[in-house]
């Protein structure tokens, strides 16, 4: 494993079990936050509560076994490594939960040797999971930067036509969306327009305002149908389009974000 910390579960009606299991984690210094549940209706709890990137559980526990524990995870969407540990002779039981995407099968007692070797393969497989979700979520940052610079060169030009007199009355919405990757709507739509004028930093002090009301938007995201800002040579100017029955709502969080920027 890197040096990324992950998680890991340990499920079993035994606690000498787990606590076994534990000492020889701890022992052989795996970078891992140790969980433990006694069955799987309290590793279902610990589920909903925490972000989980292995699971190391027994086949057979009281209450809740391990095959159906992996029913539910795989049901909620959840995707953990997971390893099954049983006695010899259930092995039958392990064949179940390979169609749970159990890849680990491990034998009571778990010798040191073999739970190192499992660790080992595991670290490799979290690793390259860990930077996948990386590259992806850099790719995702780019496409929406390209996204918003293109949404505002969209405004730019619109408050450049109006200065000149020169906007087009019958822009098509389907065009501009299609030009300039906007998500236009039926609906109305607003203009706020945010006067900067604190002399020797408006650039600064433009930047700071056009990043708080970023953020707002997007915390309020799901209540506009599309949103973009821009700093002109004066102030800030956002569009806000929405459905029409939503005009009273996005009157009060507009107060309310105008308020906040005061």
């Amino acid at each position: 494993m890197g040096q990324e910390i992950f998680s890991i579960l340990l499920v079993d009606d035994e606690k000498n079990e787990r606590k076994g299991i534990e000492k020889l984690i701890q022992k052989n210094g795996y970078p891992l936050e140790i969980f433990q549940a006694e069955n799987g209706i309290e590793a279902l709890k610990i589920f909903k509560n925490r972000k989980i990137d292995i699971l190391l559980t027994d086949i057979k526990m009281p209450f809740m076994d391990g095959i159906k524990l992996m029913k539910e995870i795989h049901k909620e969407g959840w995707s953990p490594v997971c390893i099954i540990y049983s006695a010899y002779g259930e092995f039958e039981y392990a064949q179940n939960a390979m169609k749970y995407g159990v890849k680990y099968y491990l034998l009571k007692p778990i010798t040191e040797e073999k739970l190192r070797e499992t660790m080992m393969e595991i670290g490799r497989e979290l690793d390259v999971k860990q930077q996948k979700i990386v590259e992806e979520r850099h790719l995702r940052r780019q496409v929406q930067e390209a996204r918003d610079k293109m949404k505002r060169r969209f405004l730019t030009t619109v408050l450049a036509a109006n200065e000149k007199d020169n906007l087009e009355s019958d822009i098509s919405r389907n065009a501009v969306n299609a030009e300039y990757n906007t998500e236009f709507k039926d609906g109305e739509y607003r203009a706020v327009f945010v006067k900067v004028d604190i002399r020797g930093a408006v650039g600064k002090s433009a930047e700071y305002l056009q990043d708080k009301i970023e953020q707002y938007v997007e915390k309020f995201g799901k209540d506009f149908s599309e949103s973009i800002s821009t700093y002109t040579h004066s102030g800030i100017v956002v569009l806000f389009n929405y459905k029409n029955e939503d005009e009273e709502e996005i009157k009060r969080k507009i107060e309310e974000l105008w308020t906040d920027l005061d």
